[in-house]
């Protein structure tokens, strides 16, 4: 059925009404995520993303972000375990993509000033708005799905000059799992963990009794982008950085360690030490 969608799926340049049926053709197909296989993962990845790509210029029918939202959601749900290094790349391109897709088609007629657009689900969650540059720079805004802060320094977009004097769209998402490659994998001194063999590891942590797994969080993606031509606006060079606050559910007491201490919990970055 996934293939019948993608062949019949020549999305470039449809209708909001051709994009709304593939959608819900899609959301029905994926319903079931512990039934898809690895092939049927890609697919069912790179259909999404098409729809939301087309969806940008088309517009949102009533009920279809929800159904890619929907669609984007059970894909996080899908055992990655079974894909391969190629495979995992392409699933997280498309829905990271589809995201970051959905999220300009969310505000695609609004004006600058109007209250953010949401959408939220268990592993997804899309936060836009179009702002003046006036009201990006030096301001504290909710995070994705309103969970956590995203902090901008005053010349945040100072390496733009006149070219961002228009509007600017800040695009916030959080991932339930992992959509980005590891970027320190070719690095020379990786280990498997992620880190650097001279840098403190999480097995390290574990050993002194420390709970790992409360430190995981989602994967948030925080962007910004010309509101004309939704070209990216390069972030460089700033001299007071961008503060991203992650919130996390974890019991603050499983932070004790073995021994009942609470100090110096050996936290570290697994992936994003570096920019």
């Amino acid at each position: 059925i996934l293939l019948i969608a993608h062949a019949d799926a020549d999305v470039e340049g449809a209708s909001a009404t051709k994009v709304s049926m593939q959608t819900s053709t899609l959301s029905a197909v994926v319903a079931r995520p512990q039934q898809l296989t690895s092939g049927a993962q890609v697919v069912a990845a790179d259909l999404v993303s098409r729809l939301a790509r087309a969806s940008v210029d088309a517009g949102l029918e009533e009920g279809t972000a929800g159904e890619l939202v929907s669609s984007l959601d059970n894909l996080l749900a899908t055992d990655a375990s079974a894909l391969d290094g190629n495979a995992t790349q392409a699933v997280g391109d498309s829905v990271s993509g589809a995201a970051s897709h959905l999220s300009a088609a969310l505000i695609r007629d609004s004006v600058a000033g109007e209250p953010p657009a949401e959408l939220r689900s268990a592993r997804l969650n899309v936060t836009a708005a179009r702002h003046t540059p006036e009201s990006i720079a030096g301001a504290t805004m909710a995070g994705p799905g309103g969970r956590g802060t995203v902090g901008f320094p005053r010349g945040i977009l100072e390496a733009h000059g006149a070219a961002a004097g228009g509007d600017v769209d800040l695009h916030l998402m959080s991932f339930g799992r992992n959509v980005h490659a590891d970027p320190l994998g070719a690095r020379p001194n990786a280990t498997a963990n992620g880190t650097n063999a001279s840098e403190p590891t999480a097995a390290a942590g574990a050993a002194a009794g420390w709970d790992e797994a409360v430190l995981s969080t989602a994967t948030v993606s925080v962007s910004l982008r010309a509101s004309g031509s939704g070209r990216a606006l390069r972030v460089a060079g700033l001299s007071e950085p961008v503060v991203i606050a992650i919130p996390f559910a974890g019991d603050p007491r499983a932070f004790s360690g073995a021994d009942g201490a609470t100090a110096d919990l050996p936290a570290t970055c697994q992936y994003w030490d570096v920019v």
